[in-house]
């Protein structure tokens, strides 16, 4: 990880005047799974996981649970600074921000502001993280700013994924030094590290709807390289009642598929487990 505040707050403003661009785009403000169901029954405790980082409840839910380390990978480049801010909330304020009980959904400027300004960096991403969150303070105000987030449009669409123990987090975030991957991980993606679970939110169905059946295939690759013998892949599939039939076969020769029963007859998510002949 080596990220750049000048270069990325310069792609934060063209994203937000509208420019789409592949790598910068809206951040999700607050996970749309149902976090809770799906890790109700596995194991996370003293594991070494690798998750996508969308939002960050993820990883802040596998600290919670007793997760040893949680690297991160990302595509869309500006998720790792939402993730430092709420990150140093944890940290400095004790506190889960956003919170699910907060009267509105607007990104709050000042509160912003006053939290960087008890922020020491550990080292130079954290530095660049500080320097990004000055210059946007500066450049945006609370009327300007949501084209940043998917917003819900209702407080009904909200998953409330319940925080246990803040301090635990708060332990782990010191303790974890991270790696964080911006990379598509449907093109090759030099991984070293190797990994008990790799959450993989919606991604599997994406890459097979926008980018076709061979980037699947790299996808599988890289996930395969990545884990540890016996190793979890653990994804959420909200928006599908099932997968595609070529999806299945493509993963069936190296993995068993769990499906993880939602409510009114959709699915919150799926397991893939890696199998070691």
């Amino acid at each position: 990880m080596n990220i750049k505040a000048d270069n990325d707050i310069f792609f934060t403003d063209s994203f937000m005047k509208g420019n789409d661009l592949d790598d910068y785009r809206k951040i999700y403000y607050f996970s749309n799974e149902k976090i809770d169901n799906i890790l109700k029954n596995v194991n996370i405790d003293n594991k070494k996981i690798l998750s996508v980082l969308a939002s960050g409840d993820q990883a802040f839910h596998f600290y919670d649970r007793g997760a040893k380390k949680v690297d991160l990978f990302d595509k869309n480049k500006l998720t790792i600074y939402y993730y430092y801010l709420r990150r140093w909330s944890i940290i400095y304020l004790d506190r889960y921000y956003p919170n699910y009980d907060d009267l509105d959904f607007k990104f709050d400027i000042d509160f912003i502001k006053q939290l960087i300004k008890n922020v020491v960096p550990r080292d130079e991403n954290e530095a660049s993280a500080l320097e990004y969150w000055k210059m946007f303070v500066e450049k945006y105000t609370d009327d300007n700013i949501d084209n940043l987030f998917y917003l819900p449009d209702d407080r009904n669409d909200l998953r409330k994924n319940n925080i246990l123990n803040v301090s635990r987090i708060k332990k782990r975030l010191l303790d974890d030094d991270f790696i964080f991957y911006d990379k598509d991980f449907s093109w090759n993606v030099d991984v070293d590290e190797k990994y008990d679970l790799i959450y993989v939110s919606n991604i599997p169905e994406w890459i097979y709807y926008k980018q076709g059946i061979i980037h699947l295939e790299i996808f599988k690759y890289n996930l395969l390289r990545a884990l540890n013998k016996g190793g979890l892949v653990l994804g959420t599939n909200i928006s599908l009642k099932e997968l595609p039939d070529s999806m299945r076969r493509l993963f069936r020769d190296s993995f068993s598929l769990k499906y993880i029963e939602g409510k009114n007859n959709y699915l919150d998510g799926y397991q893939y487990k890696k199998i070691i002949k």
